[in-house]
């Protein structure tokens, strides 16, 4: 299925992944096991290695507040919702109605595209190889078939981006993913990454297209190796962040960026969400690149 992806065949892509996704399993703690190796961690919640099934396999378990709790479980529900090749799959939710839920997921051995990026501008070496191009139809896709369902990520970054030897790249992290809807005011996220429309404190509503904005600054990481506004000393903090990008400021390219990203990014970064391409253009955008080849980007790894 990864050559599939990799080859930009979404519907041999979507066929192989239909043939071998499993509904998700409602398990109790006693059907897993879990390691002491910690592999992340957030506000809410800790990932450990663990293995299910005879598979090895990433456990999220709540830190046994009500809120992790019903983060975790909100999660579950719109990875149900929406399975994809093109998004970390929810295997099986151990103790669903416990203060103490635990999401089982693929394993990402090779980390998190942040970590990646950092070993590339380290001149280190990593097991598995990525391009700018793949990572971006990825992820394209990704956000292609979450807003179709109306959901919006709401956290589209480097760290939530996965690679695997295994399960090749996915987009992971749907906590904070919410059905798109008029009451969404809530600003959510990380600032870096956040869509102008979403940092107004005036109430706007925002949907789809904030995640296009958030996809946009991910290719400017791709792009530098390095954080977004990384090289601005002036913003220090998300509050300064937050009013450098009202004011129309956005993170850099490099001089060689290739035309055709640095095209994609200036579109994605629109400030009025209306001028942004949706999630399903960027697909046909990128597919142009991955048909031909052409994509100086395509064939050099990140």
């Amino acid at each position: 299925m990864a050559v599939a992806i990799q080859r930009g065949y979404l519907d041999m892509a979507g066929t192989l992944f239909h043939h071998l996704h499993r509904p998700v399993q409602e398990i109790t703690r006693g059907d897993y096991e879990t390691s002491t190796e910690e592999l992340g961690a957030g506000g809410q919640a800790f990932v450990y290695r663990g293995s299910y099934q005879g598979r090895k396999v990433a456990v999220k378990v709540s830190k046994g507040s009500k809120d992790g709790a019903a983060m975790l479980r909100a999660e579950a529900d719109a990875m149900a919702k929406c399975p994809s090749p093109y998004l970390v799959s929810l295997l099986a939710v151990a103790d669903r109605a416990s203060t103490t839920p635990a999401l089982l997921l693929d394993y990402m051995d090779s980390g998190t595209l942040r970590g990646y990026l950092d070993q590339k501008r380290w001149l280190q070496t990593s097991e598995l190889q990525v391009t700018t191009l793949e990572v971006a139809w990825v992820v394209a896709n990704a956000m292609k078939d979450l807003h179709a369902l109306g959901i919006v990520h709401r956290d589209i970054k480097s760290e939530n981006v996965l690679l695997s030897t295994d399960h090749y790249i996915k987009l992971g992290d749907l906590g904070i993913a919410k059905v798109a809807a008029t009451y969404m005011t809530d600003g959510r996220g990380t600032a870096r990454w956040t869509a102008p429309e979403v940092l107004r404190v005036d109430g706007e509503c925002y949907g789809t297209q904030a995640d296009v904005y958030s996809f946009g600054v991910l290719l400017t990481e791709l792009d530098t190796l390095q954080l977004p506004y990384y090289d601005a000393t002036d913003l220090m903090n998300d509050y300064q962040i937050k009013e450098a990008v009202l004011a129309g400021r956005r993170p850099t390219l490099t001089e060689s960026c290739e035309p055709w990203l640095r095209d994609l990014v200036t579109q994605c970064l629109h400030d009025k969400p209306s001028k942004r391409p949706t999630a399903e253009g960027i697909v046909c955008i990128l597919e142009k690149q991955v048909a031909d080849g052409t994509a100086a980007t395509a064939g050099v790894h990140v």
